[in-house]
């Protein structure tokens, strides 16, 4: 947990939006989640998703992988504020990300994460 926190507080003082900073925002937006605090949880999530692709063009996987985790903590947020039907698109979106990479091992990760809280 101590090199998370070390992430996230790099991450918060150099404030950048570049896609490799994504992992960082995404460890942040899961901190949240496991303190309860789901706004805080979505901004990040929502701050991941507009700096990492959805679709398969462009950057490394690694982007791709931070736009599934984004999306499945943005599901799981919402479902916890009782916003039911957007925390279902939301899941449907990481999982129709992970999927469209084939990679089980992303899928697996997003199952994880979620298991995590």
């Amino acid at each position: 947990a101590g090199s998370i926190d070390k992430k996230i507080t790099i991450h918060d003082k150099v404030g950048s939006t570049k896609p490799a900073d994504a992992g960082a925002l995404n460890e942040k937006g899961w901190k949240f989640l496991r303190e309860r605090k789901f706004a805080e949880a979505i901004e990040c999530f929502d701050r991941v998703l507009s700096i990492t692709p959805a679709g398969l063009e462009g950057p490394a996987v690694s982007a791709y992988l931070d736009n599934a985790k984004a999306w499945a903590g943005k599901a799981v947020a919402l479902g916890e504020t009782g916003k039911s039907e957007e925390a279902a698109e939301a899941l449907a979106t990481a999982v129709f990300v992970a999927g469209k990479l084939g990679n089980s091992s992303l899928l697996k990760l997003i199952r994880d994460n979620l298991d995590s809280l």
